[in-house]
């Protein structure tokens, strides 16, 4: 995979998960939607994982880039 493809997929799942987003908010009742995104709720936890998961992404497109280039 070169570091254009590895962008697009990490695009694509950012778009994903934005999608997630919009259809939890949308269809969840504002008790539920409150319990689920509150600081002690599961989603928090999750939504560091896939940032730092992100940013591994990220910082390997870029060193594979490096790589090529030398």
């Amino acid at each position: 995979m070169n570091q254009r493809t590895i962008v697009l997929w990490s695009a694509l799942a950012l778009l994903v998960y934005c999608a997630f987003l919009v259809y939890l908010g949308a269809t969840l009742t504002p008790e539920r939607a409150e319990a689920l995104f509150s600081e002690t709720g599961w989603f928090e936890d999750l939504s560091a994982f896939l940032w730092f998961l992100l940013g591994v992404i990220l910082f390997l497109a870029d060193r594979r880039s490096r790589d090529a280039r030398a």
